[in-house]
């Protein structure tokens, strides 16, 4: 499977190499989709990184807006899942 980082996320100062790497996995598992829901325990398994740290990775993104999430809850209010959108 090829990644896809654009040029913009690839030079961006606002986020590390980490980051930019997560972003091109993420767009290449999207691809043909609206959005991908994977955990962080999902992500930091595949990277073999901390789920903390793919945490702050994901809120880098989405605080320098190449991604979205949308938390999906159930009648309860209990989280069934994150969706991840990218932006660029």
């Amino acid at each position: 499977m090829d990644w896809v980082i654009p040029e913009k996320v690839a030079t961006s100062t606002k986020i590390n190499s980490n980051e930019k790497l997560l972003y091109g996995y993420l767009k290449t598992l999207i691809k043909d989709k609206d959005y991908i829901a994977l955990t962080n325990k999902e992500l930091s398994d595949y990277f073999t990184l901390k789920p903390r740290t793919i945490s702050q990775s994901i809120s880098a993104l989405d605080r320098n807006e190449f991604i979205k999430r949308e938390i999906v809850r159930d009648e309860r209010n209990q989280v069934v899942e994150r969706r991840i959108y990218t932006l660029i």
